[in-house]
């Protein structure tokens, strides 16, 4: 690799971190909610283990399989997109919910509104895994969740920010249960770059083979 492609790469990378450790920090404490979500990630962990390979490493085979992981974070991006609203040009003149919108506006658009119609997401608020599992996605509009955007103009580092996610989410889970007593209207959501809450986040972490020793 060229020197000029590995600087042109730096920032790709960079803003994937950023949005991953955004991501991260919603999922983990909306998960805490309900402990029974972090059985199945565990379990996946678990599988095929011999005696003395408890610690090891999160390999690719095992992001593969964390399906369920992954609906956890796509249903917390849909709650808490990365990034909550950006612009685009319109290309040709288009009509949008019976408004006309001429060719040359730029529009905004907000996918903290967009992820809670209730024409694709009925119950918007609640936090549902189920809603990214396969047969819930079939079918649905790809416009309709678009937290990474989409077309042309799509993040392209939204795979490697997914296995990050992974990553960190079932390295915390596979030792500790996340606990939270805040609520969602407690957090004071910021809109800046990235979506954040203004005070961050206070979560409990409890030894997971100690919790489950009581």
């Amino acid at each position: 690799m060229t020197s000029r492609l590995l600087i042109g790469r730096v920032p790709v990378t960079w803003a994937a971190r950023d949005q991953s450790e955004a991501a991260t920090s919603f999922a983990g404490p909306e998960g805490a909610h309900f402990k029974q979500r972090s059985r199945p990630v565990t379990s996946v962990m678990s599988r095929g283990r011999r005696r003395g390979e408890s610690d090891r490493p999160v390999a690719m085979e095992d992001l593969k399989n964390l399906r369920y992981l992954e609906a956890v974070i796509k249903e917390a991006l849909r709650l808490f997109p990365s990034v909550p609203f950006y612009a685009r040009t319109i290309c040709e003149d288009c009509t949008i919910r019976g408004f006309k919108v001429p060719k040359g506006v730029n529009v905004l658009i907000v996918p903290y509104a967009l992820h809670r119609d209730p024409e694709y997401f009925p119950e918007p608020e609640e936090f549902r895994p189920q809603r990214f599992f396969p047969e819930a996605t079939n079918g649905r509009n790809p416009y309709a969740y678009i937290p990474f955007s989409a077309g042309l103009r799509n993040c392209i580092g939204q795979r490697f920010a997914l296995m990050e996610e992974k990553v960190v989410l079932s390295t915390i889970l596979r030792n500790f249960w996340i606990e939270t007593n805040q609520k969602r209207d407690e957090l004071g959501l910021v809109g800046e770059l990235i979506l954040r809450p203004q005070e961050g986040i206070w979560i409990q972490l409890k030894d997971r083979r100690q919790f489950l020793s009581e």
